[in-house]
């Protein structure tokens, strides 16, 4: 480090091509300061500095006047468009085109960087990004527009309060644009499916790569993030899903949380039919629909943390509390909020909200009153009490989930983590399989559940359709319970798959209450 810690150094020693030109880059946008992760983290400290490090990367983004994204090399010597021997622009005149086509065009979705889980809380933190996608290519993207130097065509996505454009096309925004200062596991969700989708060099680099979102989030939740999980909506938590075309175990993380898997998670469209749905195809003159849940959870099972200490879990499951807001008219919403409707097309807003614009299905933990921590929450495992039972798992179309099966009755559907290896263990034949109970859910809307990809064909396989008419009629099916296929290993519960088993054929079933460790 001596030798960069003279006047000039830089100068004076070879650097990659990459940055040389952002430190021009620096000097003709008037800036003075330029943050190079390879030169300014020390790679050779221990673990706690380096961890500290890590924590800091997300406020080190956040604040930056604007993050420089090389995103057409695969190299530290690939160098920037604009300076030395890339400085040809390609200009073209304003084009007319569709949606989908500006996304491509402004962001390297097939790009190494954007592959890479290192940087995704490049993406994630930074307020503005100045994108070099190709060797004739510049794009200039913030809150409040998208510029294309190829093209000279302004887009305007209408600024922070319109970030689910940016969240649905797959694009980044700040952190601090993204989120209100309520609980915000929409945004977590689409976090999570994001950082899974990207790969590491190296497995062991898992928490550290996602540190920034861990430690940016964390206290924007009552109590902790436990293993990826807010522990304020721990039931939803639960009904995550992974890819099965590239879904293995990772090593010391539970098999019941998205960081115990490899490969790409299913979180914010498994999560979101509990929390709100809302109608966006309308027809002439239609306002858009306040938010509602598509159903209503309840708690069928009790979690303990070992080991945690004195209060980690009393915002264990807190959503319930103030989703009873919603069912029960007669309780007073919390001071800040006021109530609007009644039934199903109740919804509430923010008596700081002057206009009503923004309408939630039911009131919401304000994190100024109800702070979280940034701290990992230390427990030694998670005590999981709940009912048990026995069926037979079939697969008889090779598709999608597999049906789960009592006396030859079909009772249920299960998707399975692994599918391709069920798929050899079964050879069209049952295999038995330990199913836990982790909660019960409600129909409330039936008629969007076709909106729900993980709900409506798992609802589908559990034989609620109408084979002649191949039209699913889940108006007859309004209670289910969400389970999970546990098998054991020394005397502790692994998660195998995820599905649902008809209300009405759960209660028939010989089923027996047990306490065990979930890990």
């Amino acid at each position: 480090m001596e030798q960069y810690m003279k006047p000039r150094a830089l100068q004076e020693v070879a650097l990659p091509h990459t940055i040389r030109d952002a430190m021009a880059w620096t000097k003709a946008l008037g800036e003075r300061y330029l943050w190079v992760n390879c030169l300014c983290v020390i790679q050779d400290v221990d673990a706690n500095a380096m961890n500290h490090v890590l924590k800091a990367m997300g406020h080190i983004y956040a604040t930056a006047e604007l993050t420089i994204v090389a995103a057409n090399g695969d190299h530290a010597n690939s160098g920037l468009p604009g300076f030395g021997q890339l400085s040809k622009m390609d200009i073209k005149g304003p084009i007319k085109d569709t949606w989908s086509k500006y996304v491509d065009l402004i962001w390297p979705h097939n790009s190494t960087w954007n592959s890479r889980g290192w940087t995704f809380q490049e993406a994630l933190y930074s307020r503005r990004l100045l994108l070099f996608p190709s060797e004739s290519q510049i794009i200039w993207l913030c809150a409040q527009t998208v510029r294309h130097a190829t093209y000279l065509k302004e887009l305007n996505f209408g600024g922070p309060e319109n970030v689910g454009w940016y969240r649905s096309m797959g694009l980044p925004i700040s952190i601090k644009s993204m989120s209100s200062d309520l609980v915000p596991l929409k945004d977590w969700a689409a976090v999570v499916d994001s950082y899974t989708k990207r790969h590491l060099s190296f497995e062991e680099d898992f928490e550290r790569a996602f540190a920034g979102a861990r430690y940016g989030f964390g206290p924007k939740f009552p109590g902790n993030v436990v293993h990826g999980f807010p522990q304020f909506f721990f039931d939803i938590c639960m009904l995550w899903l992974p890819h099965l075309q590239n879904t293995t175990r990772r090593t010391n993380h539970p098999t019941w949380s998205w960081t115990g898997w490899t490969g790409d998670s299913i979180c914010e469209t498994s999560w979101m039919p509990y929390l709100y749905f809302r109608k966006w195809v309308l027809e002439d003159g239609q306002e858009p629909s306040p938010p509602e849940p598509i159903v209503r959870l309840t708690a069928k099972a009790r979690y303990t943390l070992e080991g945690s200490g004195f209060g980690a879990e009393e915002w264990f499951n807190g959503f319930y509390k103030y989703q009873e807001y919603r069912y029960d008219e007669l309780m007073e919403p919390p001071k800040s909020w006021q109530r609007h409707g009644k039934g199903k097309d109740q919804f509430f807003t923010r008596l700081e909200d002057k206009d009503g614009n923004n309408k939630y299905p039911w009131p919401l933990p304000d994190i100024n009153q109800y702070p979280g921590t940034s701290s990992d929450v230390t427990f030694t495992a998670l005590r999981c009490e709940t009912q048990v039972a026995t069926l037979d798992a079939v697969d008889t179309s090779g598709g999608y989930a597999l049906d789960l099966m009592c006396n030859g009755e079909l009772v249920g559907s299960m998707k399975p983590d692994l599918m391709s290896v069920y798929h050899e263990q079964l050879d069209s034949q049952s295999v038995s399989c330990d199913v836990i109970v982790i909660s019960h859910g409600h129909v409330e809307r039936p008629e969007y559940v076709r909106s729900t990809l993980y709900l409506s064909r798992l609802l589908a396989c559990a034989g609620i359709k109408d084979i002649r008419g191949g039209r699913y009629r889940y108006g007859e099916y309004h209670d289910y319970y969400n389970v999970l296929w546990v098998g054991w290993e020394n005397g502790v519960a692994v998660r195998r798959g995820i599905g649902i088993v008809l209300q009405d054929a759960w209660d028939s079933l010989e089923t027996k209450t047990i306490s065990f460790i979930l890990g």
